[in-house]
């Protein structure tokens, strides 16, 4: 517990630093009226404090700052700005700066809109202000270079390193045939594989699009989930005879090895040539699984080569037409998505309320938009769950703050208050102390800005109350987006996605190979089934949901069975494709997927379960021995959504 709390102390201590420096700096230099950045840079600090591309995403982040600054500025000028500008540059923000795969981080874009307008300026003073969110935003920058060693060693190069460590751990525990350990070693590869797809998706599409590293240990997600395949394979047949033990162990040998080679950077031809060989002195009792694990240390050997020929031709950038923005952008725009749904949702709510505060001019009335910023989140039931946390909080909150008024009155000791509960927002991970420190920073620098009112803190009660009264309205009856329902939508996603690595096979075999459209779908489907995990355990309890799991294992299956079939047709001549046969297949798993998606979407279904021919798509009889286990997903797919 201790330990705990010292812990985040400890990482406070920099965002603090930031604040203080940004504070006094912008009150000095610009006036309190301009020193409202300085509670909102620390929170991108932390954000970007380790980003390996921390100039471009800074610029990004600045240009950022000072257009909603310029916006915020118009909105003020006259009631139809007002109206327009709060819709419209709501929905933007959600649109198209909300992570799909962490939704909390468009919230710094969506108080400098707004609180920029709480406290407004003239056309003399514009200028001014953007000089104060500019400077902030560089000295944010001199920080962020102050406080992080930069390690020579990426995120990624790191999270590929326990990924191999893991799959060591989980080859020995497999043939020891400790299934707990299993599970457990599973479960961690399962969250590594998350991690690197995040770190990818997080980068802004440089990492992954432009950057070598990007190139050499993408390609890692694809190893790991074909080693939890075939452990998942392993758990099915049960016993392990002596002789795949001794297999597994060796094969344990080999990862390891790997792992030590991405310690140390470096990846001996030796090494590389073992791995290509160790399938012709050491067999599998199961050929089917033989298989696999051949194709796994192929390709591995492959991805090792090319990271060693990249270490030693250094970083290369890389220029390609963003493909996985386009699928995202095609992805969320249907009322299905959560992001549209959630856009509208808060244009909808905040635009009236933004409307009341500049037309009625009530004092502090902008803490009513500003309430529904902080507690509206895009899931019904995980915003529900965060408006009592933060009702509460805004209660405590307020109490303590009229009791700290009256004790410490004037400038000095609210400016202390002030600061104190700054800092203490980076030492919890509870949303309702959140909230309290919040509230008290909040009411500390409105007694700084307007002085010292007996009835400031009954509006921020009132507004907070009356923010959170809309915000459960909107989530009932705007575009209501429950758990359940963005599950089925998820999961039609990756059925989706599924249909389009198809028409890459096909593509494939006629001789038009698109890699990089094929490793943003892998990415993509990878980073949904992350999701659809997190939300399910949400919802764990539902018993109507319990297929969830059994769909999510059977889909990753697919998908690197799918991928798999993708490299190695790659690689063949195209002679050897018999097109007809492989259209026909295709043909009849692009409809079973499609009849799945309407299952799962409610749509007209099927009038029974689509069949799908096994066909010899190929004059090699392990890739069609591939497709048929493709097939077996599919079907299985469907019977799960079904069922």
């Amino acid at each position: 517990m201790i330990q705990a709390i010292r812990l985040r102390c400890q990482k406070a201590i920099e965002p603090t630093i930031v604040f203080l420096v940004l504070f006094g700096f912008n009150y000095w230099l610009f006036g309190m009226g301009n020193s409202l950045i300085a509670i909102l840079l620390p929170l991108s600090f932390m954000r970007l404090r380790n980003d390996e591309f921390l100039e471009s995403n800074m610029l990004k982040t600045t240009g950022t700052y000072l257009g909603l600054v310029i916006l915020a500025y118009v909105a003020t000028l006259h009631l139809a700005s007002c109206i327009l500008l709060n819709f419209f540059c709501t929905f933007a923000i959600i649109y198209f700066f909300l992570d799909d795969f962490n939704p909390t981080n468009q919230l710094p874009l969506e108080l400098t809109f707004i609180l920029y307008q709480m406290i407004p300026t003239n056309a003399t003073g514009l200028p001014l202000r953007l000089l104060s969110v500019f400077l902030s935003c560089l000295i944010t920058y001199l920080l962020i270079r102050l406080f992080t060693i930069r390690s020579k060693k990426s995120p990624i190069s790191s999270l590929t390193q326990q990924g191999l460590e893991t799959t060591v751990g989980l080859l020995r525990a497999l043939s020891k045939e400790d299934w707990k350990a299993v599970a457990t070693q599973k479960d961690q590869l399962f969250e590594i594989n998350k991690k690197i797809s995040r770190y990818v998706y997080g980068s802004d599409e440089s990492l992954f699009l432009k950057h070598a590293d990007g190139q050499a240990y993408f390609p890692f997600i694809i190893v790991f989930q074909h080693i939890n395949n075939v452990v998942t394979s392993f758990e099915k047949f049960g016993a392990i005879s002596a002789k795949d033990c001794q297999y597994l162990d060796h094969l344990s040998l080999l990862f390891n090895q790997a792992a030590q080679g991405i310690e140390k950077k470096t990846i001996e031809d030796a090494f590389i040539v073992q791995l290509i060989s160790f399938p012709h002195e050491n067999e599998l009792s199961n050929p089917d699984l033989d298989d696999n694990i051949v194709y796994i240390l192929n390709y591995l050997a492959t991805v090792l080569s090319d990271l060693s020929c990249m270490k030693k031709q250094g970083t290369q950038k890389r220029h390609h037409k963003k493909y996985r923005t386009w699928l995202r952008f095609k992805q969320n725009f249907t009322l299905r998505s959560f992001k549209m749904r959630f856009a509208l949702r808060l244009s909808i709510a905040v635009c009236p309320c933004a409307a009341f505060a500049y037309y009625f001019q009530f004092p502090h009335a902008y803490w009513l938009p500003m309430s529904i910023f902080v507690v509206m989140l895009p899931i019904h039931e995980t915003s529900m769950k965060k408006m009592g946390e933060r009702m509460l909080g805004t209660a405590i909150g307020t109490a303590v703050s009229v009791g700290l008024s009256y004790l410490f009155p004037g400038f000095l000791p609210q400016i202390i208050i002030m600061m104190i509960a700054n800092s203490l927002t980076f030492t919890t991970s509870k949303y309702t102390f959140t909230a309290v420190y919040i509230t008290c920073s909040s009411l500390a620098m409105n007694i700084l800005i307007n002085g010292a009112d007996s009835t400031l803190f009954l509006y921020r009660v009132i507004y907070t109350a009356a923010g959170i009264l809309i915000t459960i309205l909107a989530s009932y009856f705007i575009f209501p987006t429950r758990n359940k329902d963005e599950l089925r939508n998820l999961m039609g996603n990756l059925l989706e996605i599924d249909q389009m690595i198809l028409q890459q096979v096909h593509n494939t075999a006629l001789g038009k190979q698109n890699a990089r459209l094929d490793r943003d779908l892998v990415l993509t489907s990878y980073l949904i089934s992350g999701k659809i995990q997190t939300q399910y355990q949400m919802a764990a309890q539902d018993p109507s949901l319990s297929y969830i799991s059994i769909f999510l294992e059977t889909n990753n299956q697919l998908m690197t069975d799918l991928s798999h079939i993708y490299t190695l047709i790659a690689i063949q001549p195209k002679e050897r494709v018999d097109q007809k046969a492989l259209e026909a297949m295709l043909a009849e798993l692009q409809n079973s997927l499609q009849c799945t998606r309407q299952y799962l979407w409610k749509a007209p279904a099927c009038a029974k379960a689509p069949q799908i021919q096994i066909r010899q798509v190929y004059d090699n009889q392990y890739i069609n021995h591939k497709m048929q286990h493709c097939a077996q997903r599919v079907q299985a797919l469907y019977r799960v959504v079904e069922g």
